[in-house]
């Protein structure tokens, strides 16, 4: 990615800002080989820095919501009779 614009798209849909690094990989390879994951048999290891959470579901896309958008939106929702 010479120009860093993947680098930065992916940036934003990771929930602590930052893509992972090759040490973390390998760490966790390193405990998946070593006689302390034992206990860890048939599981899923979701390793994405927040990824998934952060992007599943219906709401996904609120991150990108502005605060004047989200004020707006509040003062509907409070406006609302039965609010």
């Amino acid at each position: 990615d010479p120009t860093g614009k993947f680098h930065q798209r992916e940036k934003k849909h990771i929930s602590i800002g930052r893509l992972g690094e090759v040490e973390e990989v390998a760490n966790l390879a390193c405990y998946l080989l070593s006689p302390f994951s034992n206990f860890a048999t048939g599981s899923v290891i979701t390793f994405d820095g927040g990824e998934f959470n952060y992007m599943a579901g219906e709401f996904n896309a609120l991150h990108s919501v502005s605060k004047e958008e989200w004020d707006m939106l509040e003062s509907l929702i409070r406006n609302t009779k039965g609010s």
